[in-house]
């Protein structure tokens, strides 16, 4: 009697979709193996990296017979690499360094490391060697492609989430600078003291640039195309919406003040209404800077409830702050009136608007 047997390495749960999410991210997912070139269709074909023959697949016995030219164009167009030798590894990293991609790469064995080594992200096994793992960025414990994907994730997380704090410290920051200096220019008297303005900046926005690295991950992370090496922190959008906030916070408190200032208010109580509305202002805008492609309302406030809890402490420490004897002396602040509040609600509510409309027109004005 004869027989036959076969052994197949089974696939991991969850690569297929693995590998969907990164198509959708914008991040192209190359084979490179040791194996026979159709054992590697196949299953490049399984997990979807490959929907048809013409993915297009290079082989090592290529390598020896193409121009360099031919080479790197083919490499640039594969899919696919079989029967690979460790010197082609690191050829096909420096083809694709060469025409601008950021090259993670991964592997295990000796021969992978200048690979490696060579790679913008060297990323080893937690099972591989030890010189794998030296000549590498990163270890996977795990030995998961899925882990990959959703560092990927976190890393693209990480970078809204600090672009939203830069922009949040940065737009309160420039409106305290503006207010001050337009009213030093106008001749008045300074519309913050130095206890008020650390105020703001240690305790109201302290607890709300703490409170937005907890942010969930939008919904949209792995929609969008890979983040450039070149591009900036900031993008124009962004320190367009910082002057935004900035001349309108500034600008605007500094004609209350100068209205409070020509109609009798006493300057300590005149200051204690711009501490305040300055203070509530920015607790409340925090929520227009997390989203710059949708408006406040469309903001789910509870989405993130360190944040939302920061802001309803800030306001309630900005309360004390009014009528607190003890931080009255600190902060050089009144008690204010049920009409004083009324200004200061007013008014913030006036800013919060301008500043979203003006959002609005932005976001229209992208999507021409």
């Amino acid at each position: 009697m004869f027989g036959l047997a076969a052994l197949r390495d089974p696939i991991r749960d969850g690569i297929a979709e693995t590998i969907r999410i990164c198509a959708r991210a914008g991040v192209d997912v190359r084979m490179v193996t040791g194996d026979h070139a159709n054992t590697a269709m196949a299953i490049a074909k399984e997990v979807g990296i490959c929907s048809t023959e013409s993915c297009g697949i290079l082989t090592g016995k290529e390598f020896s017979k193409l121009a360099a030219h031919e080479l790197d164009e083919r490499i640039a167009q594969a899919k696919v690499f079989a029967r690979i030798a460790p010197e082609d590894k690191l050829r096909i990293v420096r083809a694709l360094q060469a025409r601008g991609e950021v090259v993670a790469m991964t592997g295990d064995g000796v021969n992978d490391a200048p690979a490696l080594k060579a790679a913008d992200i060297g990323v080893a096994m937690g099972s591989g060697t030890e010189v794998a793992k030296e000549a590498s960025d990163l270890v996977l414990q795990d030995s998961n492609f899925q882990t990959i994907v959703g560092a990927v994730e976190e890393g693209r997380h990480s970078f809204r989430v600090l672009r939203r704090v830069i922009m949040y410290l940065l737009s309160d920051s420039f409106s305290e600078v503006l207010l001050i200096v337009l009213a030093l220019v106008l001749g008045l008297p300074t519309p913050l003291i130095v206890a008020q303005i650390l105020w703001i900046n240690l305790i109201d926005d302290g607890i709300i640039d703490t409170a937005l690295a907890f942010d969930p991950k939008d919904d949209d992370l792995m929609d969008q195309p890979p983040i450039k090496t070149n591009e900036r922190l900031l993008s124009r959008r962004m320190i367009g919406m910082m002057a935004l906030i900035s001349i309108v916070s500034g600008v605007g408190l500094l004609g209350l003040y100068w209205w409070m200032v020509n109609a009798g208010f006493g300057v300590e109580h005149a200051r204690t209404i711009v501490f305040s509305t300055l203070a509530i202002d920015s607790l409340i805008y925090v929520y227009s800077v997390r989203h710059l492609d949708k408006p406040i309302l469309n903001e789910h406030l509870y989405s993130n409830k360190f944040l939302f809890w920061s802001v309803v402490g800030g306001i309630s420490l900005q309360v004390a702050a009014v009528y607190v004897p003890f931080l009255q002396r600190i902060l050089g602040t009144v008690a204010l009136s049920l009409a004083d509040w009324g200004i200061i609600a007013t008014t913030v509510l006036v800013l919060i608007l301008i500043i979203e409309l003006a959002k609005a027109l932005l976001i229209s004005e992208r999507k021409r």
